[in-house]
């Protein structure tokens, strides 16, 4: 075994050989057991070794699976590709690949194979899926709405193309959530300017029988126009839905300086709601816009969504009376 050789073909590939590699520097099966016997190598995967102690690190595990599989065609895609374009801050514990039908290759506890009998297609060095396709793949795993719109936040924050992901998104025949994303990302023709004031038309506001609130009031006040997505006028509450998705959570400045004209010019409370707060929690969304209306002199009484509604819970909270089953 030439050591000077090995060194320097661990360097060259980031501390990962494959058992003919080493077969090649003139290692012979015996030394392979020794080392890992004593625990200066490890084999990860079946043919390949990690020839330094120690746990791989992720640009290793990626070098191991593709030395593994024996054809760099592979696409690393799920979980591996969201850490790849970003969407996840941590790798995953086990990586997912795509690879051909005619592979062979099956699926273990070091990584996750999907074979498939059409043409693989990627990008980038380790080579993965688009991040529309990313998204959409990661979509159809996923449970709940809320990971539907963190995965969908994070992707606007990384400039993922919205018009491409529609477009993919609709070539899709099967598709978990569909709805909940057309409503996100779609403009109506209703009454309401947006899905997401529909949302609250049905999540809050009917759901927990509050009043009725007027939709888009256009006024001029200091010198401009403002309009507002719901206004309980007789209350001076005006109700303000951003469905922006890429800055979730936070007012622009011009947002800001809006509401406090009309706190100062009108002397009326704005609340300001996004996708989140509307359709993961519009018990608390209604609790909030009950207390405003309690404050502008509302005598009416809410009542709860259902058997699990919270917002009693978030009343109490805002020191208000209990609702109405």
């Amino acid at each position: 075994m030439d050591k000077t050789r090995l060194a320097s073909a661990s360097r060259r590939h980031n501390g990962v050989l494959s058992r003919t590699e080493l077969s090649a520097l003139g290692v012979r099966s015996s030394t392979i057991a020794h080392k890992i016997a004593d625990g200066e190598w490890s084999r990860p995967l079946p043919g390949v070794y990690l020839v330094w102690p120690g746990n791989p690190s992720f640009g290793q595990r990626v070098t191991l699976v593709r030395k593994w599989s024996g054809d760099h065609n592979i696409i690393f895609a799920g979980e591996t590709a969201a850490y790849l374009h970003g969407l996840r801050t941590k790798p995953p514990d086990r990586l997912d690949v795509i690879v051909p039908a005619a592979s062979g290759l099956r699926s273990n506890e070091y990584v996750s194979v999907r074979r498939t009998t059409r043409p693989l297609s990627g990008f980038g060095d380790p080579r993965r899926p688009p991040l529309t396709d990313t998204v959409l793949d990661l979509i159809d795993t996923v449970a709940t709405r809320a990971h539907v719109l963190e995965l969908l936040i994070k992707a606007i924050q990384i400039r993922m193309d919205i018009d491409k992901f529609i477009g993919k998104m609709n070539k899709r025949k099967r598709l978990k959530h569909r709805r909940y994303l057309t409503g996100m990302l779609e403009i109506t023709e209703l009454g309401v300017e947006s899905h997401l004031e529909l949302a609250y038309l049905r999540q809050v506001e009917r759901a927990h029988g509050l009043p009725h609130s007027e939709g888009q009031k256009r006024e001029r006040i200091a010198g401009r126009w403002i309009r507002s997505d719901r206004w309980h006028k007789s209350h001076k509450v005006r109700i303000e839905l951003d469905g922006e998705l890429a800055h979730p959570g936070r007012a622009t400045d011009d947002d800001v300086m809006r509401d406090n004209e009309v706190r100062i010019v009108l002397d009326e409370i704005t609340l300001r709601f996004r996708w989140p707060h509307v359709t993961l929690d519009p018990c608390r969304v209604a609790a909030q816009v009950v207390t405003a209306l309690a404050k502008r002199g509302w005598t009416g009484t809410p009542r709860t969504c259902g058997p699990n509604c919270t917002m009693p819970r978030y009343l109490t909270q805002l020191q208000l009376k209990p609702t109405a089953a």
